[in-house]
C-alpha cells in the first residue's frame, strides 16, 4: 500500500469521501490524513527499533583522531552493538559527560583494553568519540531515521508523493494513522488506539524472530578461542 492508498482506506474507515490525492492537497480531509500517517510513521520509527529499519556501519580508527562521523540517516545506536573487530573487543559505553570527564581527567594511567566511546555533537555534527583509539576496524549497527521511501526505493524521512510507501508492514501505518484520524475527527478512539498498540508489539516480535524468553540456565562462559578439553594452562 502507498500512502494514498494507506489514507483512502483510512477514509473508508472514517466514513468521509476518499481524497483523489495527498500531497500538496489542500482539502482539509487530506491534510488530516497525511498528517496522521505522518504521525504515525514518526511513532513506529521512534519507539521501536525495527529489523528493517537497522542497518551495519563500519570505519576505521586511528590514533591521534577521536571523533568519527555518523552516516547520514543516523537516528540512534543499537545497543551493545559497538564493536572493535580487529582485537575483538566491546566499546564501552555511550559514556555519559560526568563519566568522560571522570576517565579524561581523574584516571592518569589506564591499561585496560577495551575503548570507551559516547556521542557528541561537534562543529554541529553528531559523531562517535572514542578515548585514545587505535588503528582498528569499527562496527556498529544503528536505526536509520528513514522509515519510508519512493516508489523507486529511495529511503525518506517523510511522505514525499503520494506513491511513497512505508518500509515497516504497511497495516501499522493503516492502525496507528486509523486512530489518529478519529481523534482529528472529535471520534471515541481509545479502543482502535489499544488495537494498534497490540498489533505494534505483535509484528515488532514476529519481526524480531519472537518475543523475549528469560533463560534461568546457568551462564556459559564464551572464549575469543577455542580451548582444548585438557592441558590448558599447564
Amino acid at each position: 500500500m502507498s500512502l494514498l492508498t494507506i489514507a483512502q482506506a483510512i477514509a473508508d474507515e472514517l466514513g468521509v469521501f476518499q481524497p483523489a490525492s495527498i500531497i500538496s492537497n489542500e482539502e482539509a480531509t487530506a491534510v488530516r490524513l497525511r498528517s496522521v500517517t505522518s504521525a504515525a510513521g514518526l511513532y513506529l520509527r521512534d519507539d521501536y527499533d525495527w529489523a528493517v529499519l537497522t542497518k551495519e556501519n563500519t570505519f576505521t580508527s586511528s590514533a591521534g583522531t577521536a571523533a568519527y562521523e555518523v552516516p547520514g540517516d543516523f537516528l540512534r545506536i543499537v545497543p551493545n552493538t559497538l564493536w572493535d573487530r580487529t582485537n575483538n573487543l566491546q566499546l564501552v559505553g555511550p559514556l555519559t559527560p560526568a563519566q568522560w570527564q571522570y576517565f579524561k581527567g581523574a584516571i592518569t594511567s589506564d591499561v585496560g583494553l577495551a575503548v570507551r566511546w559516547r556521542l557528541r555533537p561537534t562543529s554541529g555534527v553528531l559523531k562517535i568519540e572514542l578515548e585514545n583509539p587505535a588503528a582498528a576496524t569499527i562496527a556498529l549497527e544503528y536505526v536509520s531515521d528513514q522509515w519510508c521511501a519512493s516508489s523507486s526505493g529511495t529511503g525518506q524521512t517523510d511522505w514525499a508523493a503520494d506513491a511513497d510507501v512505508p518500509l515497516f508492514d504497511e497495516d501499522l501505518i493503516f492502525r496507528e494513522g486509523w486512530w489518529r484520524a478519529l481523534r482529528a475527527f472529535g471520534f471515541p478512539h481509545e479502543d482502535q488506539k489499544n488495537d494498534s498498540r497490540k498489533w505494534i508489539k505483535h509484528i515488532w516480535e514476529r519481526e524480531r524472530g519472537g518475543g523475549a524468553n528469560i533463560n534461568m540456565a546457568p551462564t556459559v562462559a564464551t572464549f575469543t578461542v577455542n580451548l582444548p578439553d585438557t592441558g590448558y594452562g599447564s
